[in-house]
């Protein structure tokens, strides 16, 4: 636990290097003294988050297929839990752009969502938004809009329509708005974005994301 505190710590601080040493040290033990716990499946899927950090996507997905692993041993398949490893597969799959693999892992992960949390919940709102961002990013900006606007609702029930997620997704509107051409819808929903943003000055955009 130590040492995986430790890389949480150096992973904050950017030094990746050594926080994957601390991490690789702490899942060594976890293989030896509780190989089936769930302590050894959420360090591996850190880890795995940590690469995806520094775009090692491809080694990122092996340890979030053993973590997958330890988690059914441990839950029922349609568990949150579960759920999350095919998220953040998800993720892996769009960094390498596998944009099919990564819609229907997507897809998995929603299902679980669903099952466990409900269908309003944020996990799904958040599991529907990145599925909009593979339809952005293949250029299928319709497809990309109705996602946009199926996870909208979501966020703006469980966050709020000022929280700076929420936001996020009106600027993604209109960006896949005036990318279809649609510039007084495109235009609406940036100034939707922009009052909200205003009343946050400590917000920043960054992230288009999140």
């Amino acid at each position: 636990i130590a040492l995986l505190n430790l890389y949480r710590a150096r992973n904050v601080l950017a030094q990746y290097a050594s926080a994957e040493t601390a991490a690789m040290r702490g899942i060594a033990i976890y293989r030896k003294v509780a190989p089936d716990s769930d302590n050894l499946a959420y360090a591996l899927q850190e880890l795995a988050i940590s690469y995806q950090k520094i775009s090692k996507y491809r080694e990122s997905i092996p340890l979030i297929e053993q973590a997958r692993v330890i988690f059914l041993k441990n839950h029922d398949d349609m568990s949150s839990v579960v759920g999350d490893t095919y998220l953040n597969q998800g993720i892996s799959e769009e960094g390498l752009k596998d944009f099919d693999a990564a819609l229907k892992i997507y897809a998995e992960a929603i299902k679980r969502y669903e099952a466990s949390d409900g269908k309003d919940s944020l996990t799904v709102g958040y599991a529907i938004n990145n599925i909009a961002w593979v339809y952005r990013r293949l250029g299928r900006y319709a497809e990309s809009e109705a996602s946009f606007r199926k996870a909208l609702p979501i966020l703006e029930m469980k966050l709020g329509p000022t929280h700076f997620n929420t936001n996020k997704v009106y600027i993604n509107i209109g960006i896949v708005s005036q990318l279809q051409g649609k510039n007084d819808e495109a235009i609406r929903w940036a100034m939707k974005a922009l009052t909200n943003l205003n009343k946050n000055l400590s917000t920043t955009l960054d992230d288009q994301r999140w």
